[in-house]
C-alpha cells in the first residue's frame, strides 16, 4: 500500500471531492494503518504540534483553574473547620495525613476530612457542576484534535502545503460540528454505561423490589444474579459496542463535512463490516493513553512536590493550597503530555481508518455492479 501522502498523485479523488488514500483491495492491516498515521504526522508535524500544544496547554490550565476554584469554594472560611477538597473524588486521592489537607495522595488510609463519611451537600453540588465543566473542556480538546488531524490528513493526501495558520483556520471552521459529534457520542455511550452502573448499584443497595444483596433461596438468587450481574454487564458491553460503532463519527464530520447526526449514521455504516479493526484501534489507543497517563503522572510526581514546597516557602494559600498543588500539578502535567504523545496518534488513526473505509466502500460498489469507479478531479479549495 502506498502511504496517504501519495494517495492522489494522479490529481483524482472520489466523488464528494474528499481526498482518500489509495488502498489495496484487501482490508488494511495494523502495520499499514500505523504506517499511514506516521506518514501523515511526519509530513505535517510542525503545524500539528504547534496547534495541539497551544490548545492542550490552554485546556490543562483551564481545567486546573476550575478545580482549584471549586476547591477554594468548598474550603470553609472558619479556620480549623473540616473541608472536603473538590478533587477528593479523583482516583488515587484518599483521606490521610501528609498533604496539608487531610488527604493522602495515592489512596492511603487515614482520618482526614471526609473520611468515613458521605459527601456533604456543598461538595455534591459543586461536584455536580464541576464534572460537566471538566467533561466539556475535554470534549473541546478532543474536537480540536480530531479536526486538526483530519485537516492534516487531507493535506497529506493531496500533497498540499499546510502552514500553522491555515491549519488553525480550517480546524476552527469544523470545530463546532466536531464538538457536537463528540458530545453526542459521549451521550450515547455514557448513558448506556451509566444505566448499567445504576442497575448494579440499585441491586447492591436493595432498592430493587424483591431483590436482595444477600438472597435466600434459588429463585431469589437467580433474580439477583440476573438483575445485579447479567443486566449491568450486558449494558456495559452494549456501551462498548456502541462506542466502537460510533468511533469514526468525529473523523467523518471533519473529512466529509457531515452534520452531527449524519456523521453518527455514517460511522455506524462504515464500522459495520470492520468492527474488529476499529475495535483494535480504539482499544490500542485507550490502553496507550491510560498507561501513558500513569507513567507521566509518576514522572511528574516530583513537580508536585516542588510546587508544594514553593507555595509553603512563599506563604501563598497556606497548607491547603500547597496540598492542592501537590495533587493537581502532576495530574495537569500528565494530561498535557497525554494530549501531546498518545491522543494525537489515536485521532490520526481514526481519521486515516475512516478515509480508508470510505474508499474501500466506494471501490466495492462498482465491483458489485460490474462498473468501474469514475473519480472526479480535485476541486479547488
Amino acid at each position: 500500500m502506498r502511504s496517504a501522502t501519495s494517495a492522489t498523485a494522479d490529481g483524482e479523488v472520489p466523488a464528494r471531492g474528499v481526498p482518500t488514500p489509495t488502498v489495496a483491495p484487501r482490508p488494511l492491516g495494523p502495520g499499514e494503518i500505523a504506517g499511514g498515521v506516521l506518514a501523515v504526522i511526519g509530513r505535517h508535524w510542525r503545524p500539528l504540534y504547534g496547534v495541539v500544544t497551544a490548545v492542550s496547554a490552554a485546556a490543562a490550565v483551564t481545567a486546573t483553574a476550575v478545580v482549584a476554584a471549586a476547591d477554594g469554594w468548598l474550603r470553609p472560611s472558619a479556620p480549623g473547620s473540616a473541608a472536603l477538597p473538590a478533587y477528593a473524588f479523583w482516583p488515587g486521592v484518599g483521606p490521610g495525613p501528609g498533604t496539608g489537607t487531610g488527604l493522602d495522595v495515592g489512596g492511603g488510609g487515614g482520618t482526614g476530612a471526609g473520611a468515613g463519611a458521605g459527601l456533604p451537600g456543598s461538595a455534591l453540588a459543586v461536584g455536580a457542576a464541576l464534572v460537566p465543566l471538566l467533561l466539556l473542556i475535554t470534549a473541546c480538546l478532543m474536537a480540536v484534535l480530531h479536526s486538526a488531524h483530519g485537516v492534516a490528513l487531507e493535506a497529506a493526501a493531496t500533497r498540499l502545503p499546510l502552514a500553522r495558520g491555515e491549519l488553525w483556520r480550517r480546524t476552527r471552521a469544523r470545530l463546532r460540528a466536531a464538538l457536537g459529534v463528540q458530545l453526542l457520542v459521549w451521550l450515547c455511550v455514557g448513558g448506556t454505561a451509566l444505566a448499567g452502573c445504576a442497575a448494579m448499584a440499585a441491586v447492591r443497595s436493595g432498592a430493587v423490589p424483591g431483590v436482595s444483596a444477600a438472597p435466600h433461596g434459588p429463585a431469589q438468587c437467580a433474580l439477583t444474579v440476573l438483575t445485579g450481574c447479567v443486566v449491568p454487564f450486558a449494558l456495559l458491553a452494549l456501551a462498548f459496542f456502541v462506542r466502537v460503532r460510533l468511533a469514526l463519527a468525529p473523523a467523518v464530520t471533519v473529512l466529509e463535512g457531515r452534520a452531527p447526526l449524519s456523521a453518527l449514521r455514517r460511522s455506524w455504516t462504515l464500522v459495520r463490516s470492520s468492527w474488529w479493526r476499529v475495535c483494535g484501534v480504539c482499544s490500542t489507543g485507550a490502553v496507550t493513553t491510560v498507561c501513558g497517563y500513569g507513567l507521566f503522572r509518576y514522572v511528574a510526581g516530583p513537580a508536585g512536590e516542588e510546587a508544594r514546597t514553593a507555595l509553603l516557602r512563599l506563604g501563598v494559600g497556606g497548607p491547603s493550597a500547597a496540598g492542592a498543588a501537590l495533587t493537581l500539578t502532576p495530574v495537569a502535567l500528565a494530561l498535557l503530555l497525554c494530549s501531546l504523545a498518545t491522543l494525537p496518534l489515536g485521532c490520526s488513526a481514526l481519521a486515516f481508518l475512516s478515509m480508508a473505509l470510505s474508499d474501500e466502500g466506494r471501490r466495492a460498489e462498482p465491483a458489485v455492479s460490474g462498473e468501474r469507479a469514475r473519480p472526479v478531479p480535485l476541486r479547488s479549495r
